[in-house]
């Protein structure tokens, strides 16, 4: 990587909020969009190995994308604000170690969980399709049984 390579572009009285807003979408940045932020005349004092370890260190240090079963992204917008919502289900492949020992109990309970939560949706979902398609048969005027449905499933009830 040579020095030449680096935007000089930029007047050094300007703030670094400034250039930090002028920079490409957050997800789209790599080590030369953070590089060019170090005012020219440092980097000009910069040799190339220590410029090729700073962008090695960026590198490392900028996210990189990984697939995610779930990934729901969306804006809710309020009167007086805006909110986003972010639901994403993945495999945890942090290289963080957990501070407690995860024992053969933690397991079976996070599968027990898992499947619960699966036959919870599954209801939930189902409650769902169930109703609008009441709702829909309604609308259309399909009757299925004579008469108000609590005389079927209830008949001692007036």
């Amino acid at each position: 990587m040579s020095q030449s390579s680096f935007p000089d572009d930029y007047d050094q009285s300007n703030s670094t909020n400034k250039l930090v807003n002028h920079l490409q979408p957050y997800t789209t940045r790599t080590a030369q969009d953070y590089l060019a932020l170090i005012p020219l005349e440092v980097r000009q004092t910069m040799t190339e190995a220590q410029l090729n370890a700073v962008e090695q260190v960026i590198n490392m240090a900028i996210p990189k994308p990984v697939p995610k079963l779930v990934d729901l992204r969306f804006d809710v917008d309020l009167l007086l604000t805006r909110l986003f919502v972010v639901l994403m289900i993945g495999r945890d492949r942090r290289k963080v170690t957990r501070k407690y020992p995860i024992t053969r109990l933690n397991k079976y309970l996070n599968i027990c969980l898992a499947i619960l939560l699966i036959i919870g949706l599954s209801f939930l979902i189902s409650a769902g399709v169930i109703l609008v398609l009441y709702l829909i048969k309604s609308l259309i005027g399909i009757d299925l049984f004579p008469g108000h449905i609590t005389q079927v499933l209830l008949p001692g009830c007036k």
